[in-house]
């Protein structure tokens, strides 16, 4: 546990640490360099991308290795936002979808038990607050969902703010190691 919290802190703090606007999904080689420059990861190369043993055609989004540890992480950006400040609809079922073609969040926890990695296993979830629409409430959604299917271990969170996007100006980064299926 003490190891995880250390890789899930430097993660946390990497991607607090980035200011810019994230075009696209994370991991984002710009967002991760200051983590990848300071650490042994080499990120964004083919030799370092992890491929799932038991789904060759999908690969994990983040691959750390932590002395004789693995971690295999998971990542999914949470913006209720579009750039233009309109709502975007759909942005839940990114996250709370239980159908495995939707990709979501709550089936990553899945596919990680499901993955043959022999290492430790986690899902981060980045996202933004909005005036009515705080993060937390998904997030809560996702915890009440995952838990009924996995167990995760204890939520990590930290929160930025002060960025200079007119849409997306603060939120939140969650993750959970992925310990097991539900007892």
């Amino acid at each position: 546990m003490r190891r995880f919290n250390r890789v899930r802190g430097v993660i946390l703090q990497t991607i607090i640490r980035c200011r810019r606007r994230c075009c696209g999904a994370l991991p984002d080689k710009g967002l991760l360099s200051p983590f990848c420059q300071t650490s042994n990861v080499r990120y964004g190369s083919k030799a370092d991308i992890q491929r799932y043993p038991s789904l060759q055609r999908q690969r994990c989004d983040l691959f750390i290795p932590d002395g004789s540890e693995q971690w295999f992480i998971e990542v999914k950006m949470m913006r209720l936002m579009g750039d233009n400040g309109k709502k975007n609809d759909n942005i839940l079922m990114h996250i709370l979808s239980p159908y495995p073609k939707d990709r979501s969040a709550l089936t990553d926890c899945d596919k990680l038990l499901e993955s043959g990695f022999g290492g430790h296993k986690a899902v981060l979830i980045y996202g933004y607050d909005y005036a009515g629409w705080p993060l937390e409430t998904a997030m809560a959604a996702f915890e009440i969902l995952a838990e009924s299917r996995t167990q995760l271990g204890p939520r990590s969170f930290a929160a930025f703010s002060g960025l200079v996007h007119p849409v997306h100006q603060c939120g939140g980064v969650y993750a959970w190691e992925v310990l097991g299926p539900a007892a």
